[in-house]
């Protein structure tokens, strides 16, 4: 995987898609574009298994923000059977259809070049791609095994749980950070000093620009300039051990690892990318943390998550006071913590009250963890 499977391609896309209005094909009705994708799909997996398809049932269909997943069974003439995820890309907001075929042909060669690199590792995989075709805006991948992670924790992590499961619970974090240092290893050789630092400013600045005089935000003007001069000084502090870069699965977290004891898949690698080595851990780090603004997740139990992930990624990093341990650390913990920050606005659609409720005591107590953050280092 020497070549650059994981570079500015995606940083070119995404800035095609951010300069445009919406792509006129995304006015075409779901149910039509939908159509027009299994037929697609039709077509192409029986080039794929040389065996026309002649029929497809849909037995489940997964909504996402920005895309709809059909878990599939396929019918072959041959009388051959094959159940396959049919991941149809929707509306991305400021999106082209040229930035979005970009997207979605990355995403495709990406996974295949993954698939090559875990096909001998009797562990770790990704799933199996297909077929693709950016014009129709699909994706065809193998259905894989396992459980996501995010369900297996919200069914099963809460209140009191087994010994046994917190054991199995702690397996399945453990084999995520093996699988995502694997990742890792597999681009090695990436050549690039790209740290994001640039952006991952930007990102943060406009988002507390936006969350300043939200009624359901307690940020105003003075604290979003402490939080972002905080950040300004923890980019001055880095060391050259902060430095480190590789790939970067850009959304990795229990929503995007199937787990089967230690086995894992990992999966949905659109937003890809070159960047720190810090960056996936810290995202995985703070997803479980988020656990812990629920009452029925016990802190105890989400510690010793965060720790079982951290053995497995890297055993030398302690999991006691994790999110300051480094500058590099502490900069992603901003971006992570705005990023929920902006998830909570007022102009969010429709929750009932509870979880407006909810909500609000979160921002509280994020606001207040990231002045405290700002104020101290």
């Amino acid at each position: 995987m020497s070549d650059q499977i994981l570079q500015s391609s995606r940083r070119d896309a995404a800035s095609c898609m951010q300069a445009s209005p919406i792509a006129e094909n995304f006015r075409v009705p779901a149910a039509q574009r939908q159509n027009r994708a299994l037929e697609a799909a039709r077509q192409g997996l029986g080039d794929h298994f040389k065996s026309e398809v002649e029929s497809i049932d849909i037995m489940e269909v997964h909504q996402r923000t920005n895309s709809r997943v059909l878990d599939c069974n396929i019918h072959h003439a041959n009388g051959q059977q094959h159940r396959v995820m049919i991941k149809i890309f929707e509306a991305i907001v400021a999106g082209t259809r040229t930035g979005l075929e970009k997207l979605i042909a990355d995403d495709f060669d990406i996974t295949l070049r993954l698939q090559n690199h875990f096909q001998s590792n009797q562990r770790f995989q990704v799933p199996v791609p297909l077929f693709h075709s950016p014009p129709d805006l699909v994706t065809v991948t193998a259905h894989m095994p396992g459980t996501q992670l995010q369900q297996k924790l919200i069914a099963q992590a809460g209140w009191f749980p087994s010994q046994d499961t917190v054991r199995d619970l702690e397996l399945n974090c453990r084999s995520c950070g093996e699988w995502l240092r694997e990742f890792q290893i597999a681009t090695l050789d990436i050549n690039s000093d790209n740290l994001e630092l640039e952006r991952i400013r930007d990102m943060i600045a406009i988002r507390l620009q936006r969350l300043v005089g939200d009624k359901n935000i307690p940020i105003d003007e003075p604290k979003r300039d402490l939080i972002l001069a905080h950040f300004d000084r923890e980019v001055s502090a880095l060391k050259p051990a902060d430095l480190a870069v590789s790939s970067v699965h850009g959304d990795f977290f229990p929503g995007n690892v199937l787990v089967d004891g230690d086995h894992i898949v990992g999966l949905d690698f659109a937003s890809s990318r070159t960047g720190s080595t810090c960056a996936d851990p810290s995202y995985f780090m703070f997803q479980l943390e988020t656990l812990t603004y629920k009452p029925e997740f016990r802190r105890r139990l989400v510690r010793k998550l965060q720790r079982a992930f951290l053995q497995g990624y890297n055993p030398s990093i302690p999991a006691k006071n994790y999110f300051i341990s480094s500058p590099i650390v502490r900069i992603h913990f901003i971006l992570h913590n705005v990023m929920r920050l902006a998830g909570m606005t007022t102009g969010k659609a429709n929750i009932s009250w509870k979880r407006k409720l909810h909500n609000r005591g979160v921002a509280i107590a994020v606001t207040r963890r990231l002045l405290r953050m700002a104020s101290a280092y």
